[in-house]
């Protein structure tokens, strides 16, 4: 999902294919977060759902939707840092 999103931003020029294949797996993305999400409230974790769950619990923190967003994000900007850092690396 997150190789869909990437190469949605970095392939020239963008096409329907393309457009529909990161729309896709974004919205795959957004259906297995949510159940992650659903997961972390029926059996709490330590971990960083878990803990935008608890914060989320009577009113505070962030909505289910924000949620969600701060999860991809997380994913797509980790993954693509990670990814261009050990390119550069070995090619260097």
């Amino acid at each position: 999902w997150a190789m869909d999103f990437i190469d949605f931003f970095n392939i020239a020029p963008i096409t329907v294919e393309t457009t529909r294949k990161m729309v896709s797996s974004g919205f795959e993305l957004i259906h297995y977060t949510k159940e992650l999400l659903e997961e972390r409230r029926l059996s709490p974790r330590e971990d960083f759902l878990g803990s935008l769950v608890k914060a989320s619990e009577g009113g505070g923190g962030l909505n289910e939707d924000e949620m969600v967003g701060n999860a991809m994000l997380l994913l797509l900007a980790g993954h693509i840092a990670v990814r261009n850092l050990v390119g550069n690396t070995v090619w260097l």
